[in-house]
């Protein structure tokens, strides 16, 4: 699972979505299949995500005998690393496939989900949500046969 904060995942998984209704020209009324799936977007997230993982780091300054270097940040995503942004375009690719099953196993069972319904249940997914709460152990009972 990606260290990041819940927001920030339901705001990719968003900008995701819109971009997915823009391709499809959303609102257009054309009443046709939608030429891309939410898959689609998901796919080339991760892809794109790949690509920047797997070319490694843009070197931009050494000092003093290579020493130290300084490498330059993705720009798109500034404060995440690559490796984070990959681990979160797999965890939406999980996501995605959850909701299917999900979906599958309703009652009565979604044997063929639109992308709306995908949306909605992989944006009420738990690994999506926020933690609100902690609930501490105070029990004070160890037991040291178990070490």
């Amino acid at each position: 699972m990606a260290a990041i904060k819940a927001e920030l995942k339901r705001g990719f998984l968003n900008s995701l979505w819109r971009q997915c209704q823009v391709a499809n020209g959303a609102g257009s009324g054309s009443g046709g299949p939608p030429a891309f799936g939410l898959i689609d977007f998901l796919n080339s997230f991760q892809d794109a995500g790949f690509s920047r993982v797997k070319s490694g780091r843009v070197l931009t300054v050494t000092t003093g005998a290579g020493h130290s270097a300084t490498f330059a940040p993705w720009n798109v995503l500034r404060s995440f690393t690559e490796e984070e942004v990959f681990s979160l375009s797999q965890e939406l690719l999980e996501t995605y496939q959850a909701a299917i099953l999900s979906l599958s196993l309703d009652t009565p069972p979604v044997t063929q989900p639109t992308d709306n319904q995908i949306f909605a249940a992989m944006m009420a997914a738990d690994n999506l949500q926020t933690v609100t709460s902690l609930q501490h152990d105070y029990l004070t009972i160890r037991f040291p046969y178990l070490r």
